[in-house]
């Protein structure tokens, strides 16, 4: 048989069924998914030109919120449907979470017949594929998650390079990375109540969020003689590790 031409016998197929020999060109031939008997009617052809199977799932419907938060449960159902369009509710029914990002976090996901539970921990899109029988059914359903709230453990300090360097003072910027307890980033806000940085020298200026990633910026300011500080920052009443900085020898020398 040519490659464009696909057989289909209701003889073999369809038992109980007026019988049906037919060979469609594709090229050719008008395709209509219906082919009707004289006392019922079915589909001929999927997509990949094999005669579908009554109370085999290739479609379904999922009952679930679209958006979520990090290391919040939620639960949800699935209903599947076999190609004529009937509820097929006796399959053994698994699904796999997956993210864009490779972060190694294990993601709860478990089943009690169709209905699933779902702990996610990634931020960002995740990705949940069904499957009945071991074979993937529809199309992929997407969760939005957002980070959950922020973690001293997981947040941290860094400072950049410094920007200035002249004979009595040294300039820095400092950041302050705010994480999730599962280290995902967390967004912007303009909020700095339950979060503060505080240094044992020099002079700090009022923070201010730098990016949309949970990024906040201080300027430090150090003696050049003595360049040398400790950062403290407090998150949602939680110390982060304490932070050493020493300045000496960093950063161009700028002179009057």
């Amino acid at each position: 048989m040519a490659n464009d031409t696909a057989c289909v016998s209701g003889e073999t197929l369809y038992q109980g069924w007026d019988a049906i020999d037919h060979d469609l060109d594709v090229n050719t031939d008008p395709i209509s998914p219906w082919v009707f008997g004289s006392s019922n009617s079915l589909p001929i052809l999927d997509v990949n030109g094999t005669a579908p199977i009554e109370g085999v799932a290739v479609s379904l419907v999922v009952d679930a919120p679209l958006t979520a938060t990090a290391g919040e449960s939620f639960d949800g159902s699935v209903q599947f449907f076999d190609a004529f369009n009937n509820a097929v509710g006796d399959a053994v029914v698994h699904g796999e979470l997956s993210t864009q990002s490779e972060s190694g976090v294990p993601q709860a996901l478990s089943f009690n017949g169709l209905n699933f539970s779902v702990t996610p921990l990634v931020s960002g899109s995740n990705f949940l594929n069904f499957f009945t029988d071991g074979n993937p059914v529809g199309q992929t359903y997407t969760l939005q998650v957002e980070p959950g709230v922020a973690s001293a453990l997981q947040s941290s300090i860094a400072f950049e390079a410094p920007i200035i360097q002249n004979a009595e003072e040294v300039t820095v910027v400092v950041n302050l990375q705010l994480r999730d307890i599962f280290g995902n980033s967390l967004k912007g806000t303009s909020d700095l109540q339950n979060l503060s940085l505080t240094t044992s020298s020099g002079d700090l200026s009022e923070g201010i969020l730098a990016s949309g990633n949970g990024i906040y910026t201080w300027i430090l300011t150090l003696p050049r003689a003595n360049p040398v500080t400790s950062l403290n920052g407090i998150v949602n009443g939680e110390p982060i590790l304490e932070y050493p900085i020493n300045l000496a020898g960093f950063g161009e020398v700028i002179t009057d």
